[in-house]
């Protein structure tokens, strides 16, 4: 029997709808094996920054402030348990980070942060009962998807128009990590800021 796919949209709004997609993306998540599933190594993660950074920040591969970031990023989706991913296209077949679907149904959303958060704190709850390895502090479990999400809006970025919404995530979430801190100058561009004027997203 196929495994159940995640509702493309989480609302945040329904709470009954919600409470069935998150139930569903647990249960693909749990019962849908890896067999033979590509995962994408460090290069493969790598890339799409690699495109955001060519694109919109024309700096050099090795510039130390976006490498560190680059690297921290990766970092922390590659040290995530792998899990089935929900597919994107017919016949698709991935593997990927286990926070990796839940992060993308929360950006679809577009919702405030607190929903944000309440949402993933259901999907940590359902997936903690039904033994899939996140970890035991909700608090870990956030600061990875928010990772996550701060790498799938400088890929979005990277691909496609400038969307106020991606800048203002890469900024919120580079605001609260120490790590990622030294993206925010090198938005600037992209936000018409100055680095020393402060950020009030």
């Amino acid at each position: 029997m196929a495994a159940p796919e995640l509702p493309a949209v989480l609302t945040g709004r329904d709470a009954a709808a919600d409470r069935v997609a998150l139930a569903r993306l647990v249960s693909f998540q749990r019962g849908t094996p890896l067999d033979d599933r590509v995962a994408a190594g460090r290069e493969e993660t790598l890339a799409p920054l690699e495109r955001f950074r060519d694109r919109r920040l024309h700096l050099a591969a090795d510039a130390k402030p976006w490498r560190r970031v680059a690297d921290a990023l990766v970092d922390s989706a590659l040290a995530q348990p792998r899990v089935a991913l929900v597919p994107e296209a017919e016949g698709e077949r991935r593997a990927g980070p286990l926070m990796r679907d839940i992060t993308v149904s929360l950006a679809a959303a577009a919702l405030p942060e607190p929903d944000e958060i309440d949402l993933a704190v259901r999907w940590w709850e359902l997936a903690r009962r039904e033994g899939l390895p996140v970890d035991a502090d909700f608090g870990e479990c956030w600061r990875a998807i928010e990772w996550l999400s701060l790498a799938q809006a400088l890929e979005a970025l990277g691909r496609g128009p400038v969307e106020p919404a991606a800048v203002a995530r890469c900024i919120r979430v580079s605001l609260r990590y120490g790590q990622l801190k030294p993206l925010l100058p090198l938005l600037q561009p992209l936000t018409g800021v100055a680095p020393d004027a402060g950020y009030t997203f």
